[in-house]
């Protein structure tokens, strides 16, 4: 589970080539640095997406093309200095968040926009915001990714 107040938004290169996310470039010799999720660019010559080996690629460290297909539409990262990340951890979303008025707005594991009725939205980003509070933003480590085929093909 990971939830995100948005400030900024940018394209994968820019998000790639900004040194203030240089940290955020995958390292397989640094634990933290393993997940990094500074994964995406393209090839200046190609324009093809490149996938930086690590977690979210293969384990052979090709790329792991469902995941970049998915990933990269629509091509813009996401920046928030405001969330909460449980990782394997995840919590479960208490059931008074759903349904709200016969509709289950949790029921996608990802999207890029929900607009939740006031009363949802204030309450669950308390429910957030407490859960970050006491977790300091991160409560759990990711899972680990599963055994991928290589290739693209």
């Amino acid at each position: 589970m990971y939830a995100m107040r948005v400030s900024e938004t940018m394209c994968f290169d820019e998000y790639w080539n900004d040194p203030r996310f240089a940290c955020k470039r995958p390292d397989a010799g640094v634990a933290e640095r393993r997940c990094g999720d500074n994964i995406y660019h393209r090839d200046s010559a190609t324009d093809e997406w490149i996938q930086a080996p690590g977690f979210h690629s293969n384990r052979d460290g090709g790329p792991y093309c469902a995941k970049l297909a998915r990933d990269t539409n629509p091509p813009r990262v996401l920046i928030g200095r405001e969330f909460a990340y449980f990782g394997a951890d995840a919590v479960e979303i208490p059931g008074w968040f759903r349904p709200w008025g016969g509709v289950d707005y949790f029921s996608k594991i990802r999207d890029y926009r929900r607009r939740l009725p006031e009363g949802l939205r204030d309450g669950f980003v308390a429910w957030l915001e407490k859960l970050a509070a006491v977790a300091g933003g991160r409560a759990g480590n990711p899972a680990e990714p599963p055994n991928r085929p290589s290739g693209c093909g």
